[in-house]
């Protein structure tokens, strides 16, 4: 049997960095597709090596192959009716990463310590595309600081996504040696600034409720309604990292870095516009639902709409309905099983990392178009390791004894 776990590290982290890469402008789309085409069939090569021509498929629940087999089906009859490929292309690249990943998840044995290498490789990366963009982007400031990238809301979602991984790993794994601790802190920090100077409202949001969601989660576990038990080491995590939070941002507030993010807060509520047209546009666009969605997105309303600021509005108008509830019925039940096992096994980390960069993702692309972004791309990936782990376990301990 072929040793997959640095070949599978490698792998994962290039995947990652192209959609980190393909964010810079409007190319994201293209470089997912290509990355996606070029893993799944180097992939399946060495999976139909190793497996002699058999390939063992892990656990996936029937209803989800119905769901995959749905989101195919009508994003295709999509296309067909309205001739936009860029559905079909998406869907079809994340199903087949997440499938590729899945066959793939039995060759790592110890999940936690290659998802803490994962993550600290794609925070590498990212603290290259940073650098670059010191050289080749605007001089730094905290005014729409767009980086490496062509606006400062892709800026924002980068640095936040590295947030979500970062909280990932910190908050789940409380046994990381002091080097990892001191480096993803150091790490967090930096991307912290970044952020705000990023001044990106969605991505600010989506940062926020990931580093709020340790103290929930901490204070959700201390008290069990139940037997009406109150737990002191939960309690005392809860107002610890609560703390943590409140010196971060006491921090921040008096040496002026929130100060341009109060301003654009204050200028739009002033103006009476505080979405700047968002929610107006979502309304119109809820309105004029389609099955199949719409050739043409300007002709659905006389007003001057405003596009590409929320991902599953933009999932209902260009590839219609049907697609829209098989897409998101697909996200539900990962967060779903992810969340009661979360609350159901103290120990099952590599859950916690996944719970924290799926909720950053789905918030900031509630408010920014991002379907083929770095925060789903390693959402599924993650996913399709730890669903229902030990039965990975256990035949990855039989594909060892047949050897």
């Amino acid at each position: 049997m072929i040793k997959y776990s640095n070949y599978l590290l490698f792998n994962y982290l290039i995947l990652v960095f192209i959609s980190i890469i393909g964010m810079h402008g409007n190319l994201t789309t293209l470089f997912i597709g290509i990355g996606i085409s070029i893993f799944v069939a180097i992939s399946f090569l060495f999976l139909i090596i190793d497996q002699k021509f058999i390939i063992k498929v892990p656990p996936i629940p029937f209803y989800i192959y119905l769901l995959f087999t749905g989101l195919f089906l009508f994003s295709f009859i999509s296309y067909y009716i309205n001739g936009r490929f860029k559905g079909l292309l998406v869907y079809g690249a994340l199903i087949l990463l997440f499938m590729t990943v899945r066959l793939q998840s039995i060759y790592i044995k110890n999940i936690d310590q290659f998802l803490i290498k994962l993550v600290f490789w794609i925070s590498l990366s990212s603290l290259f595309i940073v650098v670059l963009g010191f050289f080749v982007g605007e001089k730094f400031n905290f005014f729409r600081y767009q980086g490496f990238y062509t606006n400062a809301n892709s800026m924002g979602m980068f640095v936040a996504f590295t947030i979500h991984i970062i909280a990932g790993v910190l908050f789940s794994y409380n046994n990381l040696s002091k080097n990892y601790k001191y480096f993803y802190y150091i790490m967090l920090f930096i991307f912290l600034i970044l952020l705000l100077a990023s001044n990106s409202r969605a991505a600010l949001l989506s940062a926020l409720v990931v580093i709020f969601l340790k103290p929930y989660i901490e204070f959700s576990k201390s008290i069990k309604l139940l037997t009406l038990k109150i737990s002191t080491l939960h309690i005392k995590k809860f107002f610890y990292f609560l703390f943590l939070i409140l010196l971060f941002a006491i921090f921040f507030y008096f040496n002026g870095f929130l100060d341009n993010i109060f301003i654009k807060f204050i200028e739009k509520s002033v103006s009476g516009n505080i979405s700047a047209g968002r929610i107006d546009s979502w309304i119109i666009m809820m309105k004029e639902w389609s099955f199949f969605g719409h050739k043409d997105l300007k002709e659905i309303s006389d007003k001057n709409l405003v596009f590409g600021h929320n991902t599953w509005m933009g999932h209902l108008n260009y590839n219609g309905l049907l697609s829209l509830l098989f897409f998101l019925g697909w996200m539900i039940w990962m967060y779903k099983w992810a969340w009661k096992q979360l609350r159901a096994i103290n120990n099952n980390k590599s859950v916690g990392v996944f719970i924290f960069i799926f909720t950053g993702y789905l918030i900031n692309a509630t408010f920014e178009s991002a379907t083929s972004t770095p925060g789903i791309i390693t959402s599924l990936i993650i996913f399709a390791l730890i669903y229902k782990r030990p039965i990975l376990d256990n035949l990855y301990s039989a594909k060892e004894n047949e050897k």
